[in-house]
């Protein structure tokens, strides 16, 4: 799930495989939630017995930020448990990537700092398939801004991998064309 989510500009901090040895692993998990714009809980019943999970929770809603609740095995509880988890039966760790990438894009306390991340990749793509995966994301967020705009037109002469991947020019066009239309970009 962590290489599907950073294919879309999404770093990840799973303590177990993200903790070098040695370090001070407590305060390597504080440093990750003080920094993150996001939090995945994977709900098992693991997480329920965890003395930690609810705890980590609790800090990433203390700071306001979104919590996305992933059922496996069993159902959110506590402050995690009004909102509605996504289903995770069926979905190989690609797929749930994916749909946390679709929430992350879709959501007020995230979609902002989505479209930066995806103007970004998009920005300084090297290759022309991935002028065109950037492109596609960034056609499914809710709003850019001024400056996000700019860096969008501003990519098409400045990186040749975006000038020449065919439609990406165009479609960057009609993207920047809906601005001021409201709910369309």
């Amino acid at each position: 799930m962590k290489n599907s989510l950073a294919k879309h500009q999404v770093a990840s901090f799973v303590a177990h495989d993200d903790i070098e040895p040695t370090k001070e692993w407590q305060a390597e998990i504080e440093r990750a939630l003080r920094t993150a714009d996001a939090m995945t809980a994977i709900i098992t019943p693991d997480f329920i017995q965890s003395k930690w999970c609810d705890q980590e929770v609790g800090i990433a809603f203390g700071r306001g930020k979104l919590v996305i609740p992933l059922r496996k095995g069993t159902d959110p509880h506590g402050f995690l448990g009004k909102y509605q988890g996504l289903q995770t039966t069926g979905l190989d760790a690609p797929g749930v990537g994916e749909e946390l990438v679709d929430i992350l894009i879709s959501h007020n306390l995230t979609a902002q700092r989505m479209a930066d991340a995806l103007v970004e990749r998009l920005a300084t793509t090297n290759t022309y398939q991935s002028a065109k995966a950037a492109m596609a994301m960034l056609e499914r967020l809710p709003h850019l801004n001024s400056s996000q705009v700019a860096r969008l037109v501003a990519s098409i002469d400045a990186n040749d991998q975006v000038r020449d991947a065919i439609g990406v020019p165009e479609r960057i066009r009609i993207l920047v064309g809906k601005i001021g239309k409201p709910g369309q970009v």
